[in-house]
């Protein structure tokens, strides 16, 4: 059951992917290293729920088959209503944590500037280093809480022997649903148990949480635990 739970979790990750430019600014170096802004104060925070639509897509985005499912790598057209995103602004600096297994990146940082235009982005490895995904979202919050952008991921590696390395761009658009200018806004741990697309991902529910035998990140650990060791052979602890 282990095995299936986070070899479909790593599947799942890659159906982020649809379309977009360049992958220079999708590599991991860049989306977990982008700079603060020139904000300032608090007013982006809040729960915010969000719709996403998936535009377009391009590159090596194959049906996989797997666990005796067959999936689409990628969905253009497909929307996602209604999920979660917990925003924290500290100046210039936006943490940005999504309720949801829609983008799989579930933690994003980066900058906002005082026009409330953002930048944020994140990255993420599953199979001890198979498959690598990374996330980069920009767009604007407004001094009213209103939140548009565009999110695009990049999913490469390798499922089953088939090759993947495509890239999505999704459309979003939401509003702050509550604590709204709070910086303090606690975002709680991602959504587990059955993806937005059908099938299970990166655990159990956090009633019945069991840690998996090993971990490549602390999302993959039951809540107050991290994913600690030497690379290859990590445990939540």
């Amino acid at each position: 059951m282990e095995t299936m739970r986070w070899g479909s979790t790593a599947l799942m990750l890659l159906l982020v992917g649809g379309c977009g430019s360049s992958r220079d600014d999708l590599s991991m170096e860049v989306v977990t290293n982008l700079p603060d802004g020139d904000g300032t104060g608090s007013n982006a925070s809040g729960s915010y729920i969000v719709d996403l639509k998936t535009e377009s897509c391009s590159g090596t985005c194959p049906t996989v088959a797997a666990f005796g499912l067959s999936f689409s790598i990628c969905q253009e057209g497909k929307t996602f209503l209604n999920k979660g995103v917990t925003v924290v602004q500290n100046s210039g600096h936006l943490d940005v944590t999504v309720l949801s297994s829609a983008l799989y990146v579930t933690e994003l940082a980066g900058g906002i500037d005082q026009d409330g235009d953002y930048d944020v982005g994140g990255a993420t490895t599953e199979l001890s280093g198979a498959v690598q995904i990374t996330a980069r979202v920009t767009g604007t919050i407004t001094a009213d809480h209103q939140i548009t952008g565009t999110a695009r991921a990049w999913g490469f590696g390798e499922v089953d022997g088939t090759s993947i390395n495509c890239i999505g761009t999704f459309s979003l658009t939401g509003s702050c649903s509550g604590q709204c200018g709070n910086s303090g806004a606690d975002a709680g741990r991602p959504d587990l148990g059955v993806s937005d697309y059908g099938i299970p991902v990166d655990g159990p529910s956090v009633d019945t949480c069991v840690d998996p035998p090993t971990c490549t990140s602390d999302s993959q650990c039951c809540p107050g635990k991290k994913c600690v060791g030497q690379p290859g052979n990590k445990t939540c602890k």
